[in-house]
């Protein structure tokens, strides 16, 4: 079962805040989730990003997070 959708972003809030560029993280976040739930090729957008020596850490980060909340634990890895 997926987080809902209110704890997730609770969560991604709570990382964003921690972080150095709270609005970076949040945008990326909303980017990567919003990609990964219209079914879009996340992996190329992930690529590009990562090529990109522009690209800042918390925009890595919340892309990354945001493409994870999408996804259900048995996903994960190690859930039975």
């Amino acid at each position: 079962m997926k987080l809902h959708i209110d704890a997730s972003f609770d969560v991604a809030i709570a990382r964003a805040v921690a972080g150095e560029d709270p609005a970076e993280y949040m945008l990326a976040y909303a980017a990567g989730r919003n990609r990964a739930e219209q079914g879009c090729d996340a992996e190329a957008d992930w690529l590009l990003l990562k090529s990109n020596p522009m690209t800042s850490a918390a925009r890595l980060a919340g892309f990354i997070e945001g493409l994870a909340s999408t996804r259900d634990p048995a996903q994960w890895g190690g859930a039975r």
